[in-house]
């Protein structure tokens, strides 16, 4: 009824610098009056996605990235579209705060998993609730899809693994026998087998598809802490309070192994990428590779003079690095055991490591505000990179190896040449601490989360600023981005 005031409004609020303003804004009638100032350039947010009354505590892209599910702490699930941020659905039904949401490997259920001891299921694309897995009488510790996105498995503190159909949404079993609280499950890869442990010591295997027991596994004398199937599903390894890692034929149920040698607790542990050797790390302060097969011993790696915190292989599955409460990273040859480098020169704890894609360089962030280069085949030093006035938070490469981003409590993020150690460019804008640091998948861009409730993105060639994403009310946890590097997604502790 009134276009030419539609126009003017427009244009009043629009940015300072868009083109469409600054072409027009000599036609605004003098009696229209801006109260306030407007925004200099038109924001990178794309949406804000209002409605929850409560921290959000998980988001999750479906697998095609065509929608976002929220949890929160109100109780609800929300389903958006991602490219356009309309509302596509609330999800009701539970009772108590959403801990996590999950898609299924198609991306046609979302899977919620609350504080009220159930997990529910909902159709992605309407929905439409599509059942309630109810049974547990105790806090859920962790719930999985099945590899082919038939079953969900759930454990819990009521001793009981749960097996449900992920289409129709009903029991399809409850795996009784532990008792105690289960701490830890896995799918096996082709999805047939359960694995789950428990703090009454055993390992227990299921039938997947029928829930029938197919093994329990005794031996441990404490806690089971962890479990995981090698990468060909053969063998199953549980490492435990008793000190010792244990493998398990997982067809047969019968013991393997017993990896004997650790004095204190296991607390973590894994195989190798052609799963011919498993490496655990313990509070004992060292770590120790096992031959997956034999059960033999291929090396204890001392050195540490602290508790291990981490274990990881390289992916070529070479090298073994180590992080511990003694504020360095170690490198091991995989094959002999045999130290291939400490890498020492931190003066404060390491709070981050990461390999490069290619996996012959170690990356590693320290209270001591540095960040330190290292080859990993070598162990030798490649590089200090000094700059930051404050501790850092967190260490990325580029998906091409080339670029190395970190973040610290000194407000910046900061680009550096991955193998000279040479600054490329400070990244400052944020008026707090930087907690975390992603690349887009191709590598051009760079997200920063921090404590002044914004995300950043940064070119990552150049370091410009290239928007700042406003609208949180809380520091920033978590940033990702899309598979297909278009969007970019953030929680927070705010609602």
């Amino acid at each position: 009824m009134a276009p030419l005031q539609v126009y003017c409004s427009a244009l009043a609020f629009s940015p300072v610098k868009c083109v469409v303003r600054q072409n027009y804004e000599r036609q605004l009638p003098a009696w229209v009056e801006v109260l306030g100032s407007a925004e200099e350039e038109w924001s990178a947010c794309l949406q804000t996605l209002e409605g929850h009354s409560d921290s959000i505590n998980t988001v999750a892209f479906s697998p095609d990235g065509r929608l976002v599910a929220s949890g929160s702490g109100d109780s609800t699930i929300r389903l958006w579209d991602a490219q356009t941020g309309m509302a596509r659905g609330t999800l009701e039904g539970h009772s108590g705060y959403i801990s996590t949401v999950v898609f299924s490997p198609d991306g046609r259920l979302v899977a919620s998993e609350s504080g009220d001891s159930t997990i529910r299921l909902w159709d992605a694309h309407t929905g439409v609730a599509r059942g309630t897995l109810e049974g547990h009488s105790g806090y859920i510790r962790t719930m999985a899809f099945s590899p082919d996105g038939r079953l969900v498995a759930s454990v819990s503190d009521d001793s009981t693994v749960r097996l449900w159909d992920a289409q129709m949404g009903v029991a399809r079993g409850t795996l009784e026998g532990h008792s105690s609280c289960i701490r830890t499950m896995a799918f096996s890869p082709d999805g047939r087998l359960v694995a789950s442990g428990s703090d009454d010591s055993t390992v227990r295997l299921w039938d997947a598809q029928t829930g029938t027991a197919r093994g329990t596994l005794e031996g441990h004398s404490s806690y089971i802490y962890t479990v995981a199937f090698s990468p060909d599903g053969r063998l199953v390894a549980s490492g435990s309070g008793d000190s010792t890692i244990r493998l398990w034929d997982a067809q047969m149920g019968v013991a393997r192994g017993t990896l004997e040698g650790h004095s204190s607790c296991i607390r973590t542990m894994a195989f190798s990428p052609d799963g011919r050797l498993v490496a655990s790390g313990s509070w004992d302060r060292t770590v120790r590779l096992w031959d997956a097969q034999t059960g033999m011993a291929r090396g204890t790696l001392e050195g540490h003079s602290s508790y291990i915190h981490t274990v990881a292989f390289s992916p070529d599955g070479r090298l073994v690095a180590s992080g511990s409460g003694d504020r360095t990273i170690r490198l091991w040859d995989a094959q002999t055991g045999v130290a291939h480098g400490m890498l020492e020169g931190h003066s404060g704890d390491i709070s981050t490591v990461a390999f490069s894609p290619d996996g012959r360089l170690v990356a590693s962030g320290s209270d001591d505000r540095t960040v330190r280069l290292w080859d990993a085949h070598t162990g030798a030093a490649r590089g200090t990179l000094e700059g930051h006035s404050n501790y850092i938070h967190t260490v990325a490469f580029s998906p091409d190896g080339r670029l190395v981003a970190s973040g610290s409590g000194d407000m910046t993020a900061r680009l550096w040449d991955a193998h000279t150690g040479v600054a490329r460019g400070t990244l400052e804008g944020h008026s707090s601490y930087i907690r975390t640091v992603a690349f887009s998948p191709d590598g051009r861009l760079i997200a920063s989360g921090s404590g002044d409730t914004t995300v950043r993105l940064w070119d990552a060639h150049t370091g410009v600023a290239r928007g700042t994403l406003d609208g949180h009310s809380s520091y920033i946890r978590t940033v990702a981005f899309s598979p297909d590097g278009r969007l970019v997604a953030s929680g927070s502790v705010g609602r």
